[in-house]
């Protein structure tokens, strides 16, 4: 994979406008116009810009009300170029395009926290923690209906180190028809699953570094690790 030399934009630095300041990229999603949407948790909002880096809109704002967020997580875009915006407290706020900007459509309730959202064909991909369910990947039809959920979810004695191994980043193939899962820590795992939720194939990042779990009284606590540690984003 090749870059080219130059920045095609730049944006977001301290010295900026305060309309340009970002303060945390939690995710950025590809626009259908080219552009680019940011959620940025500090804010919160999603912030939109086009293909040069000039901000046009914010998206959403701080509040409990629907189209609002507390702290949100990530975002997609489906083919009518919809977009899906996680917040951690337990929805999906949807924006649609009129006239050249996004306007609150409608709001979809979860029975988990979305870490991560893409979508594969017309169904929505979900990856969060449903510890009734014990799985890590939750397909949901355009209304919020859950259609099934699969990736099994990692048992160890601590809930601290299950729960981080349970939190990752997903992303869906449209031409290979795959949803693929990497974990945030750990040993930088990838799967890749058919939309049914059969496991096609899982690899591992040669090289990864991590902070080691140790087992001490019957109890696992972590150490950092003096190579440094790496973290999927």
């Amino acid at each position: 994979l090749r870059f080219g030399a130059e920045a095609q934009a730049r944006w977001g630095t301290e010295t900026d406008p305060p309309e340009h300041t970002i303060g945390e990229i939690r995710t950025a999603v590809l626009l259908p116009d080219g552009g680019v949407g940011i959620v940025d948790p500090r804010s919160p909002a999603l912030r939109v810009y086009d293909a040069a880096g000039r901000p046009r809109q914010v998206v959403g704002r701080r509040g409990q009300g629907l189209g609002e967020f507390r702290y949100p997580l990530s975002a997609t875009v489906d083919r009518d170029g919809s977009l899906y915006v996680a917040d951690a407290n337990w929805r999906i706020e949807v924006f649609v395009l009129i006239n050249g900007k996004y306007e609150y459509e409608r709001t979809l309730t979860l029975e988990l926290i979305a870490q991560d959202l893409c979508f594969l064909a017309d169904t929505l991909v979900v990856q969060g923690l449903s510890l009734s369910r014990q799985t890590l990947i939750h397909i949901y039809d355009r209304a919020g209906r859950r259609v099934r959920s699969f990736g099994e979810f990692y048992h160890s004695p601590s809930p601290d180190m299950n729960e981080e191994f349970g939190l990752g980043r997903i992303a869906c193939d449209e031409k290979r028809r795959l949803i693929y899962y990497a974990p945030r820590i750990g040993n930088g795992e990838v799967r890749a699953f058919r939309a049914d939720g059969t496991l096609l194939w899982r690899t591992s990042f040669s090289g990864f570094r991590s902070n080691p779990w140790v087992s001490e009284n019957r109890t696992l606590t972590t150490r950092l690790s003096r190579q440094g540690n790496h973290t999927l984003v």
